[in-house]
């Protein structure tokens, strides 16, 4: 959590000193999903007391949606600085349904738990006498999260190749690589279940600091930018190297 609110620091604080809008709502959108990835962790652990006893299904639902906004905005965002603003797997026409059938989802998902009652909610409504309603009910949220995050990967991807922005392009390379820790964390307990819930937990909290490590690293691709941008508001200028020297 220490990296994480770290990188929301410095995403924060890099929002003030660029001056691009595609940089500027990079460094937000990053910021609102690092907050999101705290209060995710904050609830799954326990840690609040009144938060203690859901099993941490409140802050999984705001991380995953917040995740699924945070790829849109990012795919939205490499297109833009796309010369010839190309769609990335026709993201413009198909992004926005699957962005509203991730927030149905989750409304479902609510539904259900708030049916079979909220002393459930630590299993997602979800008990040994659960009706077929309930169990298609919470089961369809992690297929519809699948799909969606797959679908925005190969578009972010995509995009990313083909914007000439040489920083755009490494920040979109760091955070495919995020996303397939997240990826990796979502999924990795369920084949690592039979060997344990302690060898669960691991697999999970290894590709968590994993996807939160590169997500440091493409906030931390912004630096030179921001670097830029701070000398010229300074008026700073930085002497030409002498001639026959290395960094000449």
């Amino acid at each position: 959590m220490a990296l994480t609110a770290c990188a929301a620091y410095r995403a924060f604080e890099f929002r003030r000193v660029l001056v691009g809008r595609a940089y500027q709502n990079r460094a937000n959108w990053t910021a609102i999903f690092l907050l999101a990835n705290i209060f995710f962790y904050i609830d799954g652990q326990g840690i609040l007391p009144y938060l203690s006893s859901d099993g941490g299904v409140p802050g999984f639902l705001v991380f995953a949606l917040a995740l699924v906004l945070f790829v849109d905005s990012n795919i939205r965002a490499a297109e833009e600085t796309d010369f010839f603003h190309r769609d990335a797997l026709r993201w413009r026409a198909f992004g926005k349904p699957a962005v509203l059938a991730m927030l149905c989802s989750v409304i479902i998902v609510l539904l259900v738990i708030v049916a079979q009652g909220f002393a459930n909610i630590a299993t997602w409504g979800l008990t040994s006498t659960s009706p077929l309603w309930v169990v298609v009910g919470g089961l369809q949220y992690f297929v519809v999260l699948a799909v969606v995050l797959v679908y925005g990967a190969a578009s972010l991807i995509t995009a990313g190749r083909r914007t000439e922005d040489i920083t755009m392009r490494r920040f979109v390379r760091m955070l495919g690589l995020s996303l397939l820790g997240f990826v990796l964390f979502f999924t990795v307990w369920i084949p690592l279940a039979a060997f344990g819930n302690d060898a669960s937990d691991i697999g999970s909290e290894v590709f968590l600091i994993v996807a939160a490590y590169y997500l440091y690293k493409a906030v931390m691709s912004f630096s030179p930018v921001g670097r830029v941008e701070l000398g010229a508001e300074s008026g700073k200028v930085v002497p030409a190297a002498p001639a026959g020297s290395p960094a000449a």
